[in-house]
């Protein structure tokens, strides 16, 4: 059994038939064995609804918001806990030393770091198409990753 936490990207290729990487992830989707579990952070329904208010078409607007409810429905939201702020404080010491990068430079990376803390928090592999997690697990070994694409 399998615990999958899928990051913000790879529920938008999922949401678009149209994207390269569509039949990828769909296929690995729908490899899991009913143990499996497939679950999305709480912080990726905010950058998907953060993307749909931004949508001038209404027609658009409201099926995006039916998909984001549908998303809802059929995994698993992973809500922030207390806990995972020191393992999000640690990534990003961490990280910051390993690789110099400036705090400002660091900060546009708040999502991924709080989604990858969210993992390791409750034990899920991470399935993201983001580079930033190769990085962040080679730092910090209790971080598991794949990328479906």
């Amino acid at each position: 059994m399998a615990q999958y936490l899928l990051d913000t990207n790879i529920i938008s290729y999922l949401d678009d038939d149209q994207s390269p990487y569509y039949h990828s992830v769909y296929q690995k989707l729908s490899s899991l064995t009913d143990k499996d579990s497939v679950s999305i952070s709480i912080l990726s329904i905010f950058e998907y609804q953060s993307s749909i208010v931004s949508i001038q078409d209404n027609e658009i607007k409201k099926a995006l918001m039916q998909r984001k409810e549908l998303f809802i429905e059929m995994f698993d939201i992973l809500n922030l806990q207390l806990g995972i702020d020191e393992i999000f404080a640690s990534l990003l010491f961490r990280y910051k030393q390993k690789t110099g990068i400036s705090t400002k430079a660091l900060k546009k990376h708040n999502f991924d770091f709080l989604i990858a803390s969210t993992a390791i928090f409750y034990n899920h592999i991470l399935v993201s198409n983001d580079k930033i997690f190769t990085d962040i697990a080679k730092i910090e070994s209790s971080f598991m990753f794949e990328n479906w694409v």
